[in-house]
């Protein structure tokens, strides 16, 4: 019995995006807020950054085996990353938006106290430094990008297959695929199936054009003739012996 596991097409990752600001996003905040401050007076925000899900649109859909130069098969979902990764985003999405629309209030807020501060301080110097305040907050504001950072090396499938295969030693093929088609260059690997015991291969199908070589659990061996073994074998120093001389 051969096992194969694939780890099929690249995962998803984060992209920015300007999410608009609703009723339930300003009450999540403002009540977050309200735990920490007696009062707050929120800005009117129409909209906020935030890292949204993305997925690869050309991923391969799955792996075609063949055994041998024969198609055996093809690998099937066991977990689709892609679709839990969105899920996941849609369900959390409220409280993502709501905590971006704190950082805005917060900013804005030390933005303010420090305006207080220089207004309260006599001087020539104060108009201009609360000019000054101004201008910074709206550069702090302004250059607010959406967190982005994630897990990379997650892919978009994980698949599974099983195939009977005879007792011995053979060549293992692995193709991306779409649609039940090979769409990638051949990934090949040797392998050992012995009787009684499950022989597992692990392939990387990232993208169309294919990954590395599959590796695998029992993995058949590769025989050399003697003459290739002798050609190896490190040169010997060559001494004249009494009987070479006569």
């Amino acid at each position: 019995m051969v096992c194969v596991l694939a780890l099929v097409g690249l995962g998803p990752f984060k992209v920015e995006r300007a999410e608009p600001v609703s009723s339930t996003v300003l009450g999540l905040a403002q009540w977050a807020w309200n735990i920490y401050r007696d009062r707050i007076t929120f800005p009117n925000l129409t909209a906020v950054k935030i890292p949204a899900i993305a997925v690869h649109r050309y991923n391969p859909a799955e792996a075609i085996v063949e055994v041998d130069g024969r198609p055996v098969g093809r690998t099937a979902t066991v977990t689709d990353v892609n679709a839990t990764a969105i899920e996941q985003f849609d369900t959390i999405k409220d409280w993502i938006t709501a905590r971006a629309v704190l950082r805005r209030v917060f900013k804005l807020v030390v933005v303010e106290a420090a305006k207080g501060v220089a207004q309260n301080t006599k001087g020539r110097y104060s108009e201009a430094a609360s000019l000054g305040i101004d201008i910074l907050g709206m550069i702090w504001t302004g250059t607010e990008n959406a967190d982005t950072r994630c897990w990379c090396m997650l892919p978009a499938y994980l698949q599974a297959a099983r195939f009977e295969v005879p007792e011995g030693d053979h060549t293992l093929t692995v193709h991306a695929g779409q649609g039940g088609r090979k769409v990638g260059p051949p990934q090949t690997v040797r392998i050992r199936v012995r009787d009684g015991f499950n022989t597992y291969v692990v392939a990387l199908v990232p993208t169309i054009n294919g990954g590395p070589p599959p590796l695998t659990s029992d993995a058949a061996q590769q025989t050399q003739s003697p003459t290739c073994l002798r050609s190896q074998l490190p040169a010997l120093p060559v001494t004249a012996s009494a009987e070479d001389s006569c």
